[in-house]
């Protein structure tokens, strides 16, 4: 009998709901090794924003199997947050004021990122899992979205990484694309948020759920 699409990632997570033990709840939290980078074009080239550093945290629920064949990981109340001054243009003092102004940098310094749910997932014998889809809440400029990525996450016991790509458009968030050259050049509207996020784990040896 041929399994359907699907079938083997499915039985795989059932075997594992049917053989894992309780594991611990630990929090993570941003490490050395993260990046963050804005992508983006406009009428003359395409542009790179650099994110000077980030912050966040998130909490992971481990579980083996008895047979110690399978691993899972639920990630829940993942936070990042960037302050908006942080975010920097590769050309210069003036694009950097210009971008600011734009992301209302002064009334709004912080841009956010909240989970609204929690995510898992499966691994066996390494540190590759597959694909996973969080669901957040992102913040610019003072407008929140509700937001869907695909994120490939790593996990070696200690750090956790999640890398991915995030597409958003600028008027989503009441965002005037900025320009250059007095309006010659105009930045497009669509931009991608890519991250190499590193999480260190930071619980106290013993601390375990209930």
């Amino acid at each position: 009998m041929k399994c359907i699409p699907g079938c083997k990632i499915l039985i795989v997570h059932v075997v594992v709901a049917l053989t894992t033990t309780f594991g611990t709840a630990q929090q993570h939290v941003i490490c050395e090794g993260s990046n963050i980078n804005i992508t983006g074009t406009s009428t003359l080239h395409d542009w790179t924003l650099d994110v000077k550093k980030q912050a966040g945290q998130i909490t992971i629920l481990t579980q083996k199997s008895k047979n110690k064949v399978f691993k899972s990981c639920t990630l829940s109340k993942l936070s990042v947050s960037i302050f908006s001054t942080d975010v920097e243009s590769r050309k210069g003092k003036t694009m950097d004021n210009k971008l600011h102004k734009a992301i209302k940098a002064i009334a709004h310094p912080s841009i956010t990122f909240k989970s609204t749910k929690d995510s898992g997932f499966v691994y066996m014998g390494g540190t590759k899992a597959e694909l996973i889809m969080l669901s957040g809440i992102l913040g610019i400029a003072g407008v929140e979205k509700s937001v869907q990525v695909k994120v490939m996450p790593t996990y070696d016991g200690k750090i956790l990484g999640l890398s991915g790509e995030l597409p958003i458009k600028l008027s989503d968030f009441n965002i005037e694309p900025p320009t250059a050259m007095f309006g010659q050049i105009e930045t497009g509207n669509d931009i991608s948020v890519n991250f190499n996020l590193k999480f260190e784990n930071k619980t106290t040896k013993g601390e375990t759920s209930h």
